[in-house]
């Protein structure tokens, strides 16, 4: 493949490591012992509150009053320590920055491509594009539906942003730590880079 006129990067697994909430862990905070109900509600998949959030049909405060109601955390409380941990979130490697740097000097778009949540949006981005590194993002929780999403022969996650931009998908590459198992993406014409523990994400990058 030529030099791809935009590259899109997953968040979490590839980019970033961070999670919601990281700063409970440690020993001294007043919510540390209260993490674990905070996860086991946040992941239970009988409540599927990560997916409703992801595809916007729950805001960060709906989340934080439903975990609080099970928790018995207060709400106010929760959403206040999202807050801190999605603006502390970072990248996987410090050597990220630099190399997105880099790229972004050979005329190459950098695009956030992620399944996540309005905190993503409001709160992590803002703080992780401080140095311009990025052109923009797309997330699931403002498009209504995920990355892997393929329906009538498209990929409606990017099929917007695609447009606007006036990009196919043979001009685009996607770096991701998830596999494209149903092949959809290869039937399109759209590269997907995976990342993983043996193929790292500095690694990827400076082969750009």
């Amino acid at each position: 493949m030529s030099k791809p006129k935009t590259i899109f990067l997953d968040w979490y697994k590839t980019l970033s490591n961070s999670l919601f909430w990281q700063q409970l862990k440690e020993p001294g905070h007043r919510l540390n012992k209260k993490l674990v109900d905070i996860e086991s509600v946040l992941l239970n998949k009988d409540f599927d509150l990560i997916n409703n959030w992801m595809l916007g049909k729950l805001s960060s405060e709906d989340a934080c009053d439903f975990i609080s109601s099970r928790t018995g955390v207060d709400s106010k409380l929760l959403h206040d320590e999202l807050v801190i941990s999605c603006k502390q979130m970072t990248f996987i490697d410090e050597k990220i920055g630099v190399l997105l740097k880099k790229i972004k000097e050979k005329k190459i778009k950098l695009v956030i491509a992620t399944d996540n949540m309005d905190t993503f949006s409001k709160y992590t981005y803002p703080e992780i594009n401080k140095d311009n590194l990025f052109d923009g993002f797309i997330n699931s929780y403002e498009v209504g539906c995920f990355k892997y999403d393929y329906k009538k022969g498209k990929l409606a996650f990017f099929d917007s942003y695609l447009r606007e931009h006036q990009l196919d998908y043979d001009e685009v590459v996607l770096m991701d730590d998830h596999v494209d198992k149903e092949g959809n993406f290869q039937r399109l014409g759209f590269e997907i880079v995976n990342i993983n523990e043996n193929r790292q994400l500095a690694e990827v990058l400076e082969s750009y």
